[in-house]
C-alpha cells in the first residue's frame, strides 16, 4: 500500500509531503475504515480524495471510482479545476442530476459521462431527488470505493431544514454498503462529529483531526516515473 501511495503522490503532486493526517486517512480510507477529517483550510484535505482512485487502480481495485458530496457548485467548480491540471477525470453533477458544463446544465449522457470518471462531484439533491438520481446510484454499484461528504459539518447545519438531503445521506449505504465514507471539514465541533454518527449510522469513525499551526507544506524527493534517477527537490 505504502509504494502505491507515494508512486502516485509523485504522479500527482511531485512537490508535496504528505503529511501525517493525510497519509492516516488515506491509509484507512483504502482498508476500509470510515473517518471524519477535521484540518484546517489550507491543510490539503482535497489531496486525500484526489488520489485515491489512481490508488484504487495501482492495487487492482474494480470499485476504484469516489463519489464526492458537495454543497455548492463554487467548491465543486474549484475542485473540477485542481483535478483537470493533475489529468484526474472528474464530472460535476447539478442537483437536477445533469453534467454541467460553462456552469450550467448540459445535454451530456449523465450514466456515461459518470462511469468515464474517476471522481464523481456532486449534491445530495442530486443523487436522492433528481430523477436520475437512484438510476445512477444504480448504475455506480460495485465501482464506487470510496464515498467523501465535503463540507460535511453542513450536514447538521442545514439537514434538518434547510436542505433536507443532507440528513438522508444516510442512504448512499444501501447501495455501497462496506464502502468506506470520508467526512471533511475544517470546523468540525464536537456536536458535529457526534450527530455524523447519528445521522449516517456509523459508530466505527475515525477521527484525524490536527492543531492548527500544523499547516506548513514540504517539498520532498520523488522517483521520476520514467527512469530511475531520483531529483532532489529542497524542502521549504
Amino acid at each position: 500500500m505504502e509504494e502505491a501511495i507515494r508512486n502516485v503522490q509523485c504522479q500527482l503532486y511531485p512537490q508535496l509531503t504528505l503529511k501525517p493526517e493525510q497519509l492516516s486517512s488515506i491509509q484507512n480510507i483504502i482498508e476500509g475504515n470510515n473517518v471524519k477529517v477535521n484540518l484546517p483550510v489550507g491543510f490539503g484535505k482535497s489531496v486525500i480524495f484526489h488520489m485515491l482512485p489512481r490508488i484504487f487502480e495501482k492495487l487492482g481495485r474494480v470499485n476504484n471510482k469516489v463519489l464526492v458530496v458537495s454543497p455548492l457548485n463554487s467548491i465543486m467548480e474549484e475542485q473540477s479545476e485542481k483535478l483537470k491540471k493533475i489529468n484526474v477525470k472528474a464530472v460535476q453533477l447539478s442537483q437536477k442530476c445533469q453534467v454541467i458544463e460553462n456552469n450550467k446544465d448540459s445535454c451530456e449522457d449523465v450514466f456515461m459521462e459518470s462511469l468515464n470518471a474517476s471522481i464523481i462531484l456532486t449534491h445530495p439533491e442530486g443523487l436522492l431527488v433528481a430523477e436520475n438520481g437512484i438510476k445512477l446510484l444504480r448504475a455506480l454499484e460495485g465501482k464506487v470505493g470510496a464515498i467523501v461528504i465535503d463540507v460535511c459539518h453542513k450536514i447538521d447545519n442545514w439537514g434538518r431544514e434547510f436542505r433536507k438531503s443532507f440528513s438522508e445521506l444516510v442512504v448512499l449505504k444501501s447501495f455501497f454498503n462496506n464502502i468506506p465514507m470520508a467526512c471533511l471539514s475544517g470546523t468540525l465541533a464536537g456536536k458535529h462529529i457526534n450527530a455524523l454518527s447519528k445521522q449516517l449510522l456509523i459508530s466505527n469513525f475515525k477521527v484525524i483531526s490536527v492543531s492548527p499551526e500544523k499547516t506548513n507544506l514540504k517539498l520532498i524527493v520523488c522517483e521520476k516515473i520514467k527512469g530511475s534517477s531520483y531529483e532532489k527537490i529542497e524542502n521549504i
